[in-house]
């Protein structure tokens, strides 16, 4: 009896545990990303923290696809030397980012 007694608290500190872990998670935030692009977005990338979008849209001034990066700040900032950039990727820490062009495999930062 006694061994079931204990069996039983046991199981109802483990399941209080568990829920006390659950109701402590934070509840995941939905985040909006709004810019007036002044180019057609053909391809995009979304940095693994979610505050920075690379962007690939075309350079009037380059003739050609660059990525554009856009953050915080209400303007999107050229990133360079990406001409003809195309489907770009974050490094799984956000720290470079990597993209396609001329044929080739090129990193940015």
């Amino acid at each position: 009896m006694a061994a079931m007694a204990a069996m039983r608290g046991l199981g109802a500190g483990l399941l209080a545990g568990v829920f006390a872990w659950h109701s402590r998670r934070s509840a995941l935030q939905t985040s909006y990303f709004l810019a007036v692009l002044p180019f057609t977005v053909h391809d995009m990338a979304l940095s693994p923290n979610g505050h920075t979008v690379a962007v690939v849209g075309f350079s009037e001034s380059e003739r050609t696809n660059v990525l554009w990066l856009y953050g915080w700040r209400p303007r999107g900032e050229k990133a360079g030397e990406t001409e003809g950039a195309s489907s770009p990727f974050w490094s799984p820490d956000g720290k470079a980012l990597g993209f396609f062009a001329a044929g080739k495999l090129k990193k940015w930062k």
